[in-house]
């Protein structure tokens, strides 16, 4: 019996010390916490429109970690924000970051919200850009108008107010809706009853518009009419041929036409200092024989009978000669340079135009012509009418230079002029003024 109760106690003993190790290692695998190793996001970069949403999915490691909560936050809830949940509400334009963060270890994403835009719509035209943000700058642009047309100004029921309506080129303040805009066009109303893309008669009025009319006609018209073309008329069409060109070319057809305003100060060819006054300067040769009504310009070694780059010939001249070109200084031609500068005599009307530029001092054939067809025996209009008429100058009986050099071995320093009295030619002394006038043609 005393046996058995020592092993009893023993066995309660060995008991008691198991249990107790039991409950020690039943507490050590309660308080054993598993730390966060890292932290990612589905998304690194993120791209939305101002009002957009999206979530973004948080992954903890390991899966095992004690504590996997995860917080966000934005840097910057002006442009977006993001909820408890990872869920990303897009702002406002521009760019911030968003941070996960759980247990101490973090992962961003980039978020990038950009404005929202509403489109352009352009009818007859293009817009920069094509779609925009409510207060941005847009820019539209006509299309070339076609033919025998012209932009007219533009249209929207949109409600916005465009800079200048009248302009091909025009901007507006985008709002906060989808545009559309038309470009209209209207056809030309010529000046002349001519388009200026249609051939051009002797006789005829040339307008700042290029367009074009018989002079004819404009007399048949009332006064008020013609008082309001004649402040838009620029030249009258003396000739239209082939005889008019340089040496053997017979078959380049020109029209000419003269300016309606001349020199009434009288000018000199050059001035006695000018280089190329001594000068005999064959490639401007115009060689004059006969008399009116025959008087011809047939010469085969001196038939410049196209003047319109006389004045570049006497440079050409001059350097090859290898002394100062001095043709580009008006003062020492004077003559050449009232038809050059043109577009600056008062009441030229061709300052702006597409014919402000290329006038010329006439060559002594080219000024014949003007004579013969508007001033002859028989003349195809009546020259100083019809220039007085549109408030231009009359040629009366006055000489008038041609860019013409004379060549004579006795009458050195001599250029051709034209007597508008008689309809001849006459060599004279470049740097005598005297009552020589100057006017000025031009090719249409």
């Amino acid at each position: 019996m005393k046996k058995l109760g020592k092993i009893a106690v023993l066995f309660v003993a060995a008991a008691m010390v198991f249990g107790l190790a039991s409950c020690k290692n039943s507490v050590d695998e309660t308080e054993k916490t598993v730390a966060v190793t890292g932290i990612t996001l589905n998304k690194t970069e993120l791209t939305l429109i101002a009002g957009g949403k999206e979530t973004l999915t948080a992954t903890v490691k390991p899966d095992n970690a004690t504590d996997n909560t995860v917080t966000w936050a934005s840097d910057k809830t002006g442009i977006a924000t993001v909820s408890a949940g990872g869920e990303v509400t897009a702002v406002a334009k521009g760019s911030t970051t968003i941070t996960a963060t759980a247990g101490g270890k973090s992962a961003t994403c980039t978020v990038t919200v950009n404005p929202v835009t509403y489109p352009v719509t352009v009818t007859g035209g293009t817009a920069n850009p094509a779609a925009a943000e409510a207060g941005a700058t847009v820019m539209i642009t006509a299309n070339e108008p076609e033919t025998g047309k012209v932009f007219d100004g533009w249209t929207t029921e949109s409600g916005v107010s465009f800079a200048d309506a009248s302009n091909a080129i025009t901007t507006f303040i985008m709002p906060a809706k989808a545009v559309s805009v038309t470009a209209t066009y209207k056809d030309i109303v010529y000046i002349g009853s001519k388009k200026p893309s249609e051939a051009k008669d002797v006789g005829d009025i040339v307008f700042t518009d290029g367009s074009a009319m018989a002079y004819s006609d404009f007399e048949a018209l009332d006064d008020d009419t013609k008082n309001a073309k004649k402040t838009s008329a620029i030249a009258l069409i003396f000739y239209k041929g082939t005889e008019l060109n340089s040496g053997d070319d017979t078959t380049t057809s020109r029209t000419l036409g003269v300016g309606l305003k001349h020199s009434r100060s009288e000018l000199a060819w050059c001035i006695s200092s000018a280089i190329a006054y001594p000068r005999d300067i064959r490639t401007i040769g115009c060689k004059a024989s006969g008399s009116y009504p025959k008087l011809e310009f047939v010469d085969a070694t001196a038939s410049d009978r196209n003047g319109s780059d006389n004045l570049e010939q006497i440079a050409n001249f001059l350097v090859e000669a290898g002394v100062t070109d001095d043709t580009t200084t008006a003062e020492n031609y004077p003559a050449f340079y009232f038809a050059k500068n043109y577009k600056d005599v008062t009441g030229s009307n061709v300052n702006g135009t597409d014919c402000e530029t290329g006038w010329y001092l006439p060559s002594i054939a080219e000024l014949s012509k003007l004579y013969v067809n508007g001033k002859g025996e028989s003349k195809i209009f009546d020259i100083d009418t019809a220039s007085e008429a549109l408030g231009g100058d009359k040629f009366q009986s006055y000489l008038y230079w041609s860019s013409s050099q004379y060549q004579s071995n006795n009458k050195a320093y001599c250029a051709y002029n034209l007597g508008f009295g008689s309809g001849n030619c006459t060599p004279f002394n470049y740097y005598k003024s005297c009552e020589n006038h100057v006017c000025c043609i031009r090719a249409f």
